[in-house]
């Protein structure tokens, strides 16, 4: 078989054409929204969540568990022996040490399978690009090692830049504390 799968977040903003030309598995942002668990991806996600976030009571936006990780991981050891995961960067979310948690999960229960989980140091379209190089890699028949070559010549030559014209939402879903958020409003200052 001796395939490589790739696969990153929804975070990257892959448009649907790309993600089926070059098979991308996609993994949905985790939202939990009073206590009930959706996807980014959800047809049943509330529009709430996406025109009036500010207004939700409680959301949290904690990454999937190991677990999760290792099923989908265990689903794409049926199409591949190597998998590539390119995850949002790993300074602001904690996708990265749980995905890899999940792969030592898979590597225990299926030693034939090489999952390396790549942090893209990046998010959004930065991140799509890089998973679309390896994608592309990958499709044209290259190794692991090709794959993630491929990924990090990419990520060498990308960068996101961010701007926000409040930290509330930052704050709100625990990627910054609240006193920087409340600062941030009092000086009317719009941080890149």
């Amino acid at each position: 078989m001796n395939r490589v799968a790739v696969v990153t977040d929804s975070v990257a903003s892959l448009p649907q054409e790309v993600i089926d030309k070059y098979n991308i598995h996609i993994i949905p942002v985790r939202l939990t929204i009073e206590g009930k668990v959706y996807r980014d991806t959800d047809e049943d996600l509330p529009t709430e969540v996406v025109h009036e976030f500010q207004k939700l009571p409680q959301i949290d936006t904690t990454p999937w568990p190991p677990e999760f990780y290792f099923r989908e991981y265990e689903k794409l050891s049926q199409k591949a022996d190597n998998i590539v995961h390119v995850v949002c960067f790993s300074q602001f979310t904690s996708t990265i040490s749980l995905a890899k948690a999940g792969a030592k999960m898979a590597r225990e229960v299926m030693p034939h399978l090489n999952v390396e989980v790549f942090d893209s140091a990046t998010a959004t379209m930065a991140q799509g690009f890089i998973a679309l190089a390896a994608a592309r890699a990958a499709a044209n028949g290259k190794g692991i090692d090709e794959v993630i070559e491929a990924a990090n010549a990419v990520k060498s030559k990308v960068n996101s830049i961010f701007a926000f014209d409040t930290l509330d939402y930052l704050a709100r879903t625990g990627r910054i504390n609240k006193l920087a958020a409340w600062a941030s409003s009092l000086l009317k200052v719009k941080p890149l």
